[in-house]
């Protein structure tokens, strides 16, 4: 069985929905000329590109992945091995934006994420992300057994 759990958006938040609404503006402007679907494709790059995880749990491997567009993946599978571990960590994400007048926006984004070490305790990459650390811990324990891995 495979999971696939998106960890972010690859431009932040603003991109994002800035991209969204570029996109929107570009569908719009193609029907009085074909530079709106130069737009649009500008858009849609920027306001659906993510970061993906796919763990396959039969074939014991993992994926991270940018999904270009939100669609096409571009990651390879890695194996695991049992000298790996999963660890649950805290991370702290701030996005700054500047205005015309020169104002600031701050947005942080604060995640408890279950991550993939090497055996050498050296973090290869975010697995799932939860909100509390109950959650995270629970689900570490699930995908601990299901993989064979250790705790980090």
């Amino acid at each position: 069985m495979k999971s696939t759990n998106r960890i972010n958006n690859s431009f932040g938040p603003v991109g994002s929905f800035s991209g969204k609404i570029i996109f929107i503006a570009g569908i719009i402007v193609c029907f009085s000329s074909l530079y709106g679907l130069i737009i649009a494709i500008f858009g849609a790059f920027v306001g659906f590109t993510c970061a993906t995880t796919t763990v396959d749990l039969e074939k014991k491997r993992v994926r991270f992945s940018n999904n270009i567009f939100g669609i096409i993946p571009t990651g390879s599978w890695l194996n695991l091995e049992p000298t790996m571990k999963l660890g649950v960590e805290k991370v702290t994400k701030a996005w700054r934006t500047y205005s015309q007048s020169n104002r600031t926006a701050d947005i942080s984004d604060n995640v408890i994420r279950i991550t993939l070490f090497s055996s050498e305790n050296k973090p290869l990459f975010p697995i799932k992300n939860f909100k509390t650390k109950d959650d995270a811990l629970t689900e570490l324990d699930i995908l601990c057994n299901e993989l064979g891995l250790q705790k980090a």
